[in-house]
């Protein structure tokens, strides 16, 4: 009985561990089950060997060089909760190999690189990107690189896999700019050289050259001379010589100030090859003398109620001088002082004493003349004195604000012919410009003829013979006048006559 009963306690235990392993087993597969059919919310699905595959179109580039690159994405893991689509996205990067070292080439390239690209369509594998460009800059600097592409997992951002390609990059056209020696001073011209190294023999080129003023930053127009018209495109097309030099104009009209020369260089597909920036400064001659010049925007005399400007321009005063500026403004017929509000406006620095320093080349001194400035004759003056007052330079200009005395002109008139005791009429041609209503004289005529002044008419039976130089006066209303000769001949009237006549026999 005790072997029995121990047999059959063994026997229960044996089965109690068997439908505990049995249940065990059922809850590791559950658990199994669960993790495959469960959403993965934080991971994208692999697939086995992801890997990309770079194509260049050149792989030995010069610089500004533009190739095409396609790059294939294998094996790419889907997204969790669409396996038709993507979960990572890829980027391209550029890296040169310094001493030893790979490091960040990103601003070799335009475009392509510096931002994340996403996969959005549908699943496929490979799954293909471009081709697109790859272009160079022309700055680009000679050596070894590499073309790196990094695909990263979307939502742990992981990078699952890096391919690259290499590329040798030497050196392409180029730009240089050889600048006369210095100093450059200010009312000077000089000449910089540009030089276009590199060209490929037989390619097609153009080139821009400008002129920038760097204090305020803007085009420097007015310095614009022979080949820098801003941006006008000049030809160097079918370049056989290297360098391709070309000669450029920095004319006498730069004010003293900091400056720019640009140059670009494109290829006949307008793709910039080669660009040179060079700075440089025109300064005040230190033995110049103090000029000044003044110019008007409307021409003496000036309309009643017309606004005009009056530009005072000092050059070459030396840099850094303290000056004192005073501007009057004088009418001429009475030899009074015109106040700031005589004109009816506020004019600064009229009878004002301004203090500045003399730091650019030239200086303007701009004057506004009122629309409401009475008629009459002015002399505005500019001075410029140092300091302690004693003068440097200065300038006046007379004008006259009225209407301007017009003066008539008198027409060309070629000549006439009469004929003696026959009626005679012509109307003169009238005379242009001039004050009000013209009038007209002629004198003196041939005798039997008159002038009739209303219709500028000569007419009359001449009965002398013979040329008369005649004088045709136009008048204007304010006695200005103006006069021009023609010459009048009257033809004889010839009258017939018949010889003697002895007389005539006849025969019955």
């Amino acid at each position: 009985m005790d072997r029995l009963g121990r047999g059959t306690e063994g026997f229960h235990r044996r089965k109690e561990f068997l439908i505990g392993s049995l249940i065990g087993m059922c809850v590791v597969l559950l658990a199994l089950l669960a993790a495959v059919v469960a959403p993965q919310p934080r991971a994208a699905l692999a697939q086995s060997d992801p890997r990309v595959v770079i194509s260049v179109g050149d792989s030995t580039m010069i610089q500004g060089q533009v190739t095409y690159v396609h790059a294939s994405f294998f094996n790419m893991p889907k997204k969790s909760d669409n396996e038709n689509e993507f979960g990572v996205y890829f980027r391209y990067h550029f890296d040169r190999i310094l001493d030893g070292t790979w490091t960040d080439a990103d601003s070799c390239l335009e475009g392509l690189v510096g931002g994340n690209l996403y996969i959005t369509t549908w699943w496929r594998s490979p799954w293909d990107h471009g081709p697109s460009n790859l272009e160079l800059t022309t700055t680009c600097p000679a050596g070894n690189y590499r073309l790196r592409v990094n695909v990263t997992e979307r939502i742990s951002n992981t990078i699952i896999v890096t391919s690259t390609h290499d590329i040798t990059v030497s050196l392409g056209p180029s730009v240089d700019i050889e600048m006369p020696s210095g100093p450059y001073y200010r009312g000077t011209s000089f000449n910089p050289t540009i030089k276009f190294k590199d060209l490929v023999q037989g390619d097609d080129y153009t080139y821009s050259a400008y002129l920038m003023a760097r204090n305020p930053a803007n085009h420097a127009d007015i310095c614009e001379g022979t080949g820098l018209e801003r941006n006008n495109t000049f030809s160097i097309n079918g370049a056989s010589g290297n360098p391709v030099q070309k000669t450029v104009t920095v004319t006498d009209n730069c004010p003293r100030n900091e400056y720019s020369l640009h140059v670009d260089l494109r290829d006949s597909d307008d793709r910039r090859r080669g660009s040179k920036e060079v700075d440089f400064e025109i300064e005040t001659d230190p033995n110049a003398t103090p000029s000044v010049s003044v110019t008007m925007s409307e021409s003496s005399p000036v309309a009643p109620g017309t606004e005009f400007e009056i530009i005072f321009s000092f050059y070459d005063i030396q840099h850094g001088t303290a000056i004192r500026r005073l501007e009057t403004m004088t009418d001429r017929t009475t030899n009074q002082p015109v106040g700031r509000m005589d004109c009816g406006g506020s004019y600064v620095g009229w009878g004002q004493d301004s203090q500045s320093t003399f730091n650019s080349n030239p200086l303007n001194s701009r004057i506004t003349i009122p629309s409401d400035c009475p008629a009459g004759n002015y002399r505005i003056e500019s001075h410029i004195q140092d300091s302690s007052g004693s003068g440097i330079v200065s300038g006046s200009i007379d004008f006259v604000i009225g209407y301007p005395d017009l003066t008539p002109t008198a027409p060309s008139i070629s000549g006439y012919t009469a004929k003696q005791n026959a009626p005679f009429s012509q109307q003169l041609p009238a005379g242009s410009g001039g004050d009000g209503t013209l009038t007209y004289e002629a004198t003196p005529l041939p005798a039997g003829l008159s002038f009739i002044t209303s219709t500028r008419t000569i007419e009359g039976t001449p009965t002398g013979t013979g040329p008369t130089i005649v004088r045709y006066t136009v008048t204007d209303s304010d006695g200005d006048e103006s006069s021009t000769t023609f010459t009048i001949t009257v033809a004889a009237d010839l009258m017939p006559t018949l010889s003697t006549i002895q007389g005539y026999q006849a025969r019955v």
